[in-house]
């Protein structure tokens, strides 16, 4: 997920909104799957979060099972959040 309270490659979620929204954080160098452009991936700054096309990623506490996206368009923290595209936008609707 994207959080649209985020700055470019700068995450605005602290303390509590990430017992819920965990970061997704790489271990090394972050590498794309199919369907996504490589070159846009990269990391949040000062930090090992991954972003693409300069959102900062994250998890949702609440999706349970691959394929799960029930954290689509909640707006929780100041800012709501949203699936990223491989075009690197929110998926609103």
């Amino acid at each position: 997920y994207l959080f649209e309270a985020d700055s470019k490659n700068k995450s605005n979620c602290s303390g509590g909104c990430l017992n819920l929204w965990p970061p997704i954080m790489a271990n090394g160098k972050a590498t794309a799957g199919s369907g996504v452009s490589a070159g846009m991936i990269g990391a949040a700054t000062g930090s090992s979060q991954v972003t693409y096309a300069g959102h900062p990623l994250y998890w949702f506490s609440g999706d349970t099972k691959a394929g799960d996206t029930n954290g689509e368009g909640l707006d929780d923290f100041g800012g709501e959040w949203y699936a990223i595209s491989p075009a690197g936008t929110a998926v609103v609707g």
